[in-house]
């Protein structure tokens, strides 16, 4: 997950009237009798009025952050079931999402001009605003918000010129990475085990993550790394029958990938 949720534009486009100055303007308009100008009213201008963005898109990182933290403390200290200060906690850092990440996918496209579901789809913000939605119904894990709460470290580093966070940018992009590869496992875990929705969460997570494979060259890159180290440990190993089940996985994944590299490479 790449720190893709730009900061919001600031700038904003107005239709400004043409000024002119008041030597000139006392020199082109002519001079207008009692007569002309009676019974003529004055309009005052309305200013437009300035957008909040940019401090709603900050409160929303700021939220996730802080929430998230506290969040955090409750998870490994395995007291954060059945107690309400940190399901609050969970609840708020995703609010905080919803706000930072709809903040940036306004300030990219014109509210007037929505483009198409499809085009939206194929947006990491817009990936993962609907990923946070997901889990805000979803059973509460600290592992489901870690990659927003790296994002929103990342983006208030940068607003405040934190240097000694923004140079551990890459190592923080690469424990998302082994979050998001974790998580899938925690799931498929507690989906076997029964626990709660996994099971729905597997597959929306399933889901979500065939967007990353096929929109994030990353990602693509970080699995490709890992099935390689797979490979060289399941190829030491003297079972025949997990050999061959291993070959049969890697034949499809193959198959898979060709067909991938011609559709969309």
């Amino acid at each position: 997950m790449a720190t893709s949720d730009k900061l919001p534009s600031t700038t904003t486009t107005t239709n400004i009237p043409n000024v002119i100055p008041e030597k000139e303007l006392k020199e082109s308009t002519p001079n207008l009798t009692t007569e002309q100008t009676k019974g003529k009213k004055l309009r005052k201008i309305k200013k437009p009025k300035q957008t909040n963005s940019k401090l709603l898109w900050l409160i929303g990182h700021i939220m996730t952050l802080s929430f998230g933290i506290f969040y955090s403390i409750y998870y490994v200290q395995r007291r954060s079931q059945h107690r309400f200060l940190p399901w609050i906690s969970y609840k708020l850092a995703l609010i905080g999402i919803w706000l930072s990440y709809t903040i940036s996918i306004q300030s990219q496209y014109n509210l007037k001009s929505i483009p198409h579901y499809t085009t939206l789809i194929s947006t990491e913000n817009f990936q993962y605003l609907l990923l946070s939605i997901f889990w805000f119904f979803n059973r509460n894990s600290m592992f489901k918000i870690l990659p927003y709460m790296i994002v929103s470290l990342l983006h208030i580093a940068q607003k405040f010129n934190l240097n000694a966070i923004l140079k551990l940018e890459s190592k923080l992009s690469a424990l998302v990475l082994y979050n998001e590869l974790f998580l899938f496992l925690i799931l498929t875990i507690d989906t076997l085990l029964l626990r709660g929705t996994s099971g729905y969460g597997l597959i929306a997570y399933c889901m979500f993550m065939w967007l990353r494979i096929l929109q994030s060259e990353n990602t693509r890159f970080f699995l490709y790394d890992n099935i390689k180290k797979f490979d060289t440990q399941i190829s030491k190993s003297k079972n025949e029958k997990v050999k061959s089940a291993w070959i049969k996985v890697k034949k499809f994944l193959s198959t898979k990938q060709a067909r991938f590299e011609q559709k969309y490479l």
